[in-house]
């Protein structure tokens, strides 16, 4: 009976060791940065500082819906390696629905391609982007040190890998948090955020994920839309009605936080309403 009981409670464990490595390893894996895709867009030639930032080492810091985010040993820049998971063949599945799901697959590596390409051409300070490399290369880029969440060693031949190199950026909430107490810092703080809104909506480029904390960060008192993955050319951009509307989308969701967090500031916006 011991026996029996030993059995199921080691085959229990077997079951729960991929589950236990994937929470740890926060599903980190090699593969799912190597993925073939067309080169949409032309690839630019990384500058002498690019190359400089790439001698140092990256630890694992986050994980997006589309890549994996790793910081820069000085805590100064972070690559976002993107990721992807490709149609895995089927053989029950007819011509036409595999034909669909790589189609499906393209146009999301597209959309998300063309999002960084804009955001890298039309707004690199506003999104804090050093560097992009959207398309496979040979013998353009160094190999990259990083360390994964459990502290395995490995090394990225980066000409293989598709990234965005950008500023490290603060928290959003969090530094508006430690403004709070610095009247200044925080007018600063919000004026620069609602710049940062009028420059890119001037610039016609809409983004359809309007998440505050995720998507926005502070370098200094200077905001950064650090999430442009859902960039877009938006053509109701083009009258002043449509920039009002995408502006205060934000604005309205940032005043709510404000109202419960720095009542005081709550209003700070009403000035700028007419404004587009």
């Amino acid at each position: 009976m011991r026996r029996i009981f030993f059995f199921i409670c080691f085959a229990g464990s077997l079951f729960c060791i991929p589950a236990a490595l994937k929470h740890f390893t926060q599903g980190f894996r090699l593969a799912k940065m190597q993925f073939e895709a067309p080169s949409f867009f032309p690839e630019a030639r990384p500058t002498e500082e690019v190359l400089s930032i790439f001698n140092q080492s990256f630890h694992y810091l986050d994980r997006g819906a589309q890549c994996y985010v790793f910081s820069s040993f000085d805590e100064k820049y972070v690559i976002k390696l993107f990721r992807a998971s490709p149609p895995s063949p089927n053989p029950f599945h007819s011509f036409w629905k595999k034909k669909k799901k790589r189609t499906s697959f393209h146009t999301k590596i597209y959309r998300l391609f063309s999002a960084c390409h804009i955001a890298a051409t039309e707004l690199p300070n506003e999104t804090a982007i050093v560097y992009t490399h959207l398309n496979l290369t040979k013998e353009t880029l160094p190999i990259l040190r990083v360390r994964d969440p459990i502290g395995r060693k490995y090394l990225l031949p980066l000409d293989e890998y598709r990234f965005v190199l950008q500023k490290k950026a603060d928290p959003f909430r969090e530094t508006l948090e430690k403004a709070i107490q610095n009247p200044h810092k925080m007018e600063q703080c919000l004026n620069s955020f609602y710049e940062l809104l009028l420059s890119r909506v001037q610039k016609g480029i809409g983004n359809s994920d309007p998440t505050l904390s995720r998507n926005f960060g502070f370098l200094g008192e200077r905001a950064v839309e650090i999430d442009f993955g859902s960039y877009f050319p938006d053509p109701r951009l083009s009258s002043s009605e449509g920039r009002k509307i995408e502006i205060h989308r934000y604005i309205n969701r940032l005043e709510k936080w404000l109202e419960k967090n720095a009542p005081e500031w709550a209003d700070y916006f009403d000035q700028k309403r007419g404004q587009s």
